[in-house]
C-alpha cells in the first residue's frame, strides 16, 4: 500500500495511537441510496437503501458492546432513507466528522478509486418509479477530503466498488496514511442485490472483529469461510475475492494479549475441537477453563502456546457453550462452541451411510478400553470407556446394508 518511508513512518504511528487507545466504542456509519423504485423494470420493489446494513449492524453488534454511533443518510430529494440518522449524508457533514475520534467507520455507496458517491433522485414526472435521468451524484467521502482533514484512527469497512483498487491511488491509500489502521474494501466492481441491499460481507465480519475478539486478519478470513457455504450466484463467487484487508491484520477491538483459534467454533456431538492459544504479549501463567463442555489442556504456559480439546459425546445437550478462560492473574475472555445433533452417530466414516464400510472401522476397535491403542471413542456409544458386545448390539440395531 506504501512505496514511500514518509507513509511507513506515518502508518506506524497510526498504529501507536490506536493501540494507546482503551476507548473504542465510537462508530460512523455513512450508507447512501442505492437504486431507486422500478430502476430495472420491475425491480427493484422500493428504493434500495444502503441504511438498511448500517442499522443492522447498529442495532446488534454495536448496540450490544454500548457503542456511542453517530449515523448519516440519504435525506434529500423523492427517496429518503426511512431510517433516523444522526445527520443527512453530504460531503460537508462527513468532512466535519471524519476525523472526531471514531475507533470504527463503515460506509455504503457506489464508489470509485477516488471517493464514494451518493445518489439523489428526483421524481419529475411525479409516477413513483424511477425513469432515465431523474438522478444525480453527488460525492460524500473522497481522497481530498481525507487529505485535508486527516481520517480517524479507525477500523473501516467500505461498501463501494473499487475503493481499493490497487492499480490507481485510492482511497484505502489515503486513509492509511492519514489516520486509519485498517481497511477492508473492494479492489474490483464489487456486486449488490437491490431488492435486498444487507451486506452480509460487512455483518459477517463485523460478527467476528467485535464480538469474538478475533484479529482483522482472523475475522475477515473467517467471515469469507462462513459465506462461503451460502454462495449460490457468480456474484457473491465476484465478492468473495474482491473484498480484501489492506493493514495491519494483527489489529484486533480488544486489543488481545493472546491469540485464540478459533474463537467461534461448531462442532457434532461426538466430536472434539482443539482450540489454540498463542502468547501475543501475555505473560502466561495457570489457566483456568470455565466450561459445561469436558476439555483436556496440553499444559499450562510454560512455552508460547497451548492447546485445548473440548470433547463431546452423545449425552452433549445441543445448543450454544460460551466457555471462560483466564490465564495468570489479569486475562479473562470468552470463546463460543456451537454443538449440533448428531442425526447419524454410527456412519463412523461421515459418508451419509451406515453399512459395511463402518462395520470395517468398528471392528478395528471391538474389544478394547480408553487408553488402548486402537480405542476409538466415536465407536464407544453407551460412553462407558470401554467398546463391547452392548455397543456392537447398538451398532447392528442401525446397520442398513
Amino acid at each position: 500500500m506504501f512505496t514511500d518511508k514518509e507513509g511507513i513512518d506515518k502508518y506506524v504511528e497510526n498504529l501507536k495511537k490506536y493501540k494507546e487507545n482503551k476507548n473504542r466504542n465510537k462508530a460512523l456509519l455513512l450508507a447512501a441510496m442505492l437504486w431507486f423504485k422500478g430502476e430495472y423494470g420491475d425491480y427493484p420493489k422500493d428504493n434500495s437503501d444502503g441504511a438498511l446494513t448500517m442499522e443492522i449492524f447498529k442495532r446488534g453488534t454495536l448496540n450490544n458492546l454500548n457503542f456511542e454511533t453517530t449515523t448519516m443518510y440519504e435525506k434529500e430529494g423523492d427517496a429518503k432513507s426511512k431510517y433516523q440518522s444522526t445527520y443527512p449524508l453530504n460531503l460537508e457533514n462527513v468532512e466535519k466528522e471524519i476525523d472526531n475520534t471514531y475507533s470504527f467507520i463503515g460506509f455504503f455507496g457506489h464508489g470509485d478509486s477516488g471517493g464514494v458517491y451518493r445518489r439523489i433522485w428526483n421524481d419529475g414526472n411525479k409516477n413513483e418509479k424511477f425513469d432515465k435521468g431523474e438522478d444525480y451524484w453527488n460525492s460524500f467521502l473522497h481522497r481530498g477530503v481525507i487529505e485535508k482533514n486527516n481520517m480517524s484512527n479507525a477500523v473501516i469497512f467500505a461498501m463501494g466498488c473499487l475503493t481499493a483498487e490497487t492499480e490507481k491511488p485510492n482511497l484505502a491509500m489515503s486513509s492509511l496514511r492519514y489516520g486509519a489502521v485498517g481497511y477492508i474494501g473492494a479492489t474490483r466492481v464489487a456486486y449488490g442485490n437491490p431488492d435486498s441491499p444487507a451486506s452480509k460481507e460487512l455483518l459477517y465480519w463485523g460478527d467476528r472483529y467485535f464480538n469474538y475478539g478475533e484479529t482483522l486478519g482472523e475475522s475477515l478470513y473467517f467471515s469469507k469461510l462462513d459465506q462461503s457455504f451460502s454462495i449460490t450466484s457468480f456474484y457473491d463467487q465476484h465478492n468473495f475475492f474482491v473484498f480484501n484487508l489492506f493493514g495491519d491484520p494483527s489489529i484486533s477491538y480488544f486489543d488481545e494479549d493472546y491469540s485464540i483459534y478459533p474463537r467461534n467454533s461448531t462442532i457434532k456431538q461426538k466430536e472434539n475441537k482443539l482450540i489454540n492459544i498463542n502468547k501475543i504479549k501475555g505473560n502466561g501463567g495457570k489457566v483456568e477453563i470455565y466450561s459445561d463442555i469436558p476439555y483436556e489442556v496440553s499444559s499450562n504456559f510454560l512455552e508460547d502456546s497451548l492447546s485445548i480439546s473440548f470433547k463431546t459425546s452423545y449425552k452433549t445437550k445441543v445448543g450454544e457453550y460460551y466457555i471462560n478462560i483466564k490465564i495468570g492473574e489479569n486475562y479473562t475472555t470468552t470463546i463460543r462452541v456451537n454443538v449440533l445433533e448428531n442425526t447419524l452417530p454410527y456412519d463412523l466414516n461421515d459418508d451419509g451411510l451406515v453399512n459395511i464400510n463402518d462395520f470395517i472401522i468398528f471392528s478395528k476397535s471391538f474389544i478394547s478400553k480408553k487408553g488402548d491403542e486402537n480405542f476409538n471413542s466415536r465407536c464407544d456409544f453407551n460412553e462407558d470407556d470401554i467398546i463391547n458386545f452392548s455397543d456392537f448390539s447398538i451398532f447392528a440395531k442401525n446397520y442398513k446394508d
